[in-house]
């Protein structure tokens, strides 16, 4: 990408607005239009049990019976459009979670530790 030119990639979701600084294989527009593919294609219970960011899903729940069904659905969703993941490198009902350099438990959300290091240094 060239210098001065990450505002081209702005692109919004419902959390804010988010701009890249590199552009793998030299693609026009892929991140955002991805983004765009994904929010559209979850869109029916985005926020509700799950969040997405790229091609990072988060569903949540703590009550284990409900938390199988949300999956089976956001993976149902996945598979209608043709989006499959390799299953190795997910995990699944976990009480803690690291999500896009944030700690997710169950009492709290934290900020990632060795991303505010050097600050705290």
């Amino acid at each position: 990408m060239r210098f001065n030119n990450e505002h081209k990639t702005i692109f919004i979701t419902c959390y804010d607005l988010f701009e890249y600084v590199v552009i793998s294989f030299e693609l026009c527009n892929i991140l955002i239009t991805f983004q765009s593919f994904i929010n559209k294609t979850l869109s029916l219970y985005l926020n509700d049990f799950y969040i997405v960011y790229i091609n990072n899903v988060l569903v949540y729940n703590n009550i284990e019976k409900k938390h199988k069904n949300y999956v089976n659905k956001v993976l149902a969703k996945l598979y209608n459009v043709d989006l499959y993941l390799n299953i190795n490198k997910y995990i699944f009902f976990v009480k803690q979670v690291k999500y896009l350099d944030l700690i997710i438990t169950i009492e709290e959300i934290r900020i990632y530790f060795e991303k505010i290091k050097c600050i705290l240094e």
